[in-house]
């Protein structure tokens, strides 16, 4: 695909926990393009792994989603995070990057 591809696309990142599984989450969802993970918030730019596991960057684990904008609905992709997330019931020996935002 080619940067022209994506001009009716737009983007949501999701923070619900740990990115590996929330990102899998999404795959069939209506609308769904491509996502990707990574760090979001924070303060340092292009944080390491090691960096973010400090709990000093301020970051938390994010899904990117890339969205048709013309096929996705917003309702049920908050449907998909709240029925996966649960920020009553993060452990308490959680790390800060697995953090809800």
């Amino acid at each position: 695909m080619f940067l022209e591809d994506y001009k009716d696309c737009e983007c949501i990142v999701f923070a619900m926990g740990c990115f590996w599984g929330a990102e899998r989450k999404f795959w069939t969802e209506s609308g769904v393009v491509s996502t990707a993970v990574g760090y979001a918030g924070g303060h340092l730019n292009n944080p390491t792994y090691q960096d973010v596991c400090t709990g000093m960057t301020g970051h938390t684990e994010g899904v990117l989603l890339l969205l048709d904008s013309k096929s996705y609905s917003l309702s049920s992709l908050l449907s998909v995070f709240w029925e996966s997330h649960d920020p009553q019931r993060i452990s308490p020996n959680a790390s800060m990057q697995h953090r809800p935002q």
